[in-house]
């Protein structure tokens, strides 16, 4: 039996492109709006799992690794800044709502719930730029948020930086 060229592209789908994605959130402490932030590289999330490991049921014979909770995985975004630094500053409001960087409160650390939110990542097709599919991080924060680096010799690249987020788990629809 002998396969066409038009048979095999029938049954074979498009792949999923790297660069057709977005990312939007609402930051806390600000006015309740989504703000859609310029990622020049983003992460799904991977699965991963803290287990027993080497468990043995009798004692001797074989040895298991059995997971019994899940563990999220920090995923890494780089974000480009935009003309009035406005990124750069939402992000410094919100790690001011994880930790007090001014010292002007007298307790340092803040409550989870005041600073998490929940963050979309879009995922769209290559060619008609329908999306696919929805990444929803729940109760996520930068847990790291880089520097940005700036140069009299990149006078042509723009001004971008690297947040590391946790999350407590993660949707796909």
């Amino acid at each position: 039996m002998s396969l066409s060229i038009d048979a095999w592209k029938s049954q074979t789908k498009d792949s999923l492109p790297a660069s057709m994605y977005e990312l939007v959130v609402t930051p806390p402490g600000g006015n309740g709006d989504q703000i859609l932030i310029r990622t020049e590289t983003a992460s799904m999330p991977g699965i991963a799992f803290s287990s027993v490991d080497n468990f043995s049921p009798y004692g001797n014979g074989l040895i298991y690794n059995i997971p019994y909770k899940y563990n999220p995985q920090e995923v890494s975004m780089m974000h480009t800044v935009d003309e009035e630094a406005e990124i750069y500053q939402t992000y410094r409001n919100w790690a001011n709502k994880i930790v007090d960087l001014d010292g002007a409160d007298a307790f340092s650390a803040k409550f989870l719930f005041d600073y998490v939110v929940d963050m979309d990542l879009n995922v769209y097709k290559r060619h008609n730029k329908t999306k696919v599919k929805t990444i929803k991080f729940i109760e996520a924060f930068p847990i790291v948020v880089e520097p940005i680096q700036l140069g009299w010799g990149q006078h042509d690249e723009i001004a971008k930086f690297s947040v590391n987020y946790r999350f407590t788990r993660f949707t796909v629809s």
